[in-house]
């Protein structure tokens, strides 16, 4: 495992996006991310549902292009009852993740998720092959990011991978 930085970690992900050809995995914890912070998250949290939603469509990217073909899971535990930036974020994933990038979304209740040990920021895996998992400060923000390669430090990831997929997911 290594840590990078925040300038690092696009280029790591941005370069395991490219190489991936088969799948991608990510498994989402926080609650907020304060790096979403923007007009159509600010129209949402002061209840203008409608202008938000309009901006979020406006700026829509389809961020996959050239991985249409790739199997896109992402899984978001959540707290019940939703937060306000949860329901947000799920429109998000209505508009944009699965019509435009063809992602299979799921909410996961962490009440249902027993005894796993989630990591403690976001994680992603590329191919089953790769794993970046961030590493965020108390605002939301990421701050570093840990990169396994190694077999055997990739296997506890994909393990959690294949017992979330088993728990009972909300299909957005």
């Amino acid at each position: 495992m290594i840590i990078i930085d925040t300038r690092t970690l696009d280029k790591v992900v941005n370069l395991f996006w490219d190489e991936m050809q088969e799948e991608f995995f990510k498994v989402e914890v926080l609650q907020y991310y304060g790096e979403d912070n923007g007009p159509s998250l600010e129209g949402w949290l002061q209840g203008n549902y409608k202008k938000s939603l309009q901006i979020m469509k406006k700026n829509a990217q389809p961020w996959a292009k050239g991985k249409e073909n790739i199997k896109k899971i992402r899984i978001h535990v959540v707290d019940y009852p939703l937060s306000d930036y949860m329901k947000w974020e799920t429109e998000h994933y209505k508009m944009i993740n699965i019509p435009l990038v063809g992602e299979e979304v799921y909410l996961l209740d962490r009440r249902n998720i027993g005894n796993l040990k989630l990591p403690k920021g976001d994680t992603m895996v590329f191919d089953k092959r790769k794993v970046v998992s961030n590493i965020y400060n108390q605002d939301g923000c990421v701050v570093k990011a840990e990169v396994y390669e190694k077999e055997k430090e990739v296997k506890p990831f994909l393990n959690l991978r294949d017992q979330l997929l088993k728990l009972s997911l909300e299909k957005v």
